[in-house]
């Protein structure tokens, strides 16, 4: 009886973050709404080995498709990191599988998809349905893109993606990426002059973050990637949002213009934890690979 009570108690705090998040954006015309998720880690499931919010792609999946249900202009971003940091090439091609029923619209490739153990998967990336996104690196045969635009009303907001050299100190990255500051400069300048709001989903470490941000002060927003902490900066200037680990949990913002002037962020982390359901499409995807993994064991 407790339990179903605390079910109960923990589905009715799901639907009023929602009902907040969702007022402040109906509530004013000149608003767009994001998902943000990064650092997923191949953490497909639920692995019921802890304290609740423990992730999982499955219920990952039910919240999108709510989120999406409620508001289908809302723009969902993956910020890398999905695959695995080790070369399991059968959980990473299963992630693969998992996030093109997801369909992320922007997802940034990093450390984790590029390292050299993961070269049997690089040419499956290809096959993601999102918009790859690639501001200061280019990789053989995978269609990069440099900015995304996106509209808010009057105001146009450009989306940008910085892979840091500092997310690579544990692993080689393969032969095929390479970096190019300058690139990204060029991109970064052509976006300011064609934008009112730039948005850098930056991967690497907290000193990279640094250094980055006093070469390119002008950043209106950083989506944190490959740092691993929960702990958002919004009175930071830029703001800085991370997006924690392993689909721990997901987070919600939103951006609110007047004028064409940035005005105010709304932002929820909804957890991701085993009162949430899990996606059909997505436990049948995990189901399928646990019986074929099955037999050849």
């Amino acid at each position: 009886m407790k339990q179903s009570v605390k079910n109960l108690l923990n589905m009715v705090l799901f639907i009023v973050l929602l009902f907040i998040n969702f007022s402040f954006l109906s509530a004013q015309t000149d608003s767009l709404q994001f998902i943000y998720l990064a650092n997923t880690n191949a953490a497909y499931e639920n692995c019921h080995c802890g304290y609740n919010p423990l992730g999982g792609l499955d219920r990952i999946g039910h919240l999108v498709n709510e989120i999406r249900r409620k508001n289908p202009q809302v723009v969902f971003i993956d910020g890398g990191d999905f695959t695995n940091s080790y070369p399991f090439d059968e959980l990473n091609r299963l992630t693969i599988e998992i996030y093109k029923h997801l369909k992320p619209d922007i997802m940034m490739l990093a450390d984790q998809e590029f390292q050299t153990g993961n070269r049997k998967i690089a040419p499956s990336l290809s096959k993601l349905p999102s918009f790859l996104l690639a501001s200061n690196f280019t990789f053989k045969d995978l269609p990069l893109k440099p900015v995304k635009y996106l509209s808010c009303g009057k105001a146009k907001i450009a989306v940008l993606a910085f892979l840091d050299n500092s997310s690579f100190w544990y692993v080689k990255p393969l032969p095929e990426l390479k970096f190019s500051e300058q690139k990204f400069k060029k991109n970064f300048d052509t976006a300011r002059s064609s934008s009112d709001f730039q948005i850098v989903i930056f991967h690497g470490e907290e000193a990279g973050l640094s250094e980055f941000l006093h070469k390119f002060p002008a950043v209106d927003l950083i989506l944190m990637a490959h740092d691993q902490s929960q702990k958002d900066k919004l009175s930071a200037r830029p703001p800085i949002i991370y997006a924690g680990a392993d689909g721990e949990y997901v987070t919600l913002f939103t951006l609110r213009f007047r004028h064409r002037n940035f005005d105010s962020i709304r932002l929820t982390k909804i957890p991701v934890s085993l009162k949430v359901p899990a996606d059909q499409k997505i436990e049948k995807i995990i189901s399928d690979f646990k019986k074929v993994q099955k037999k050849a064991n």
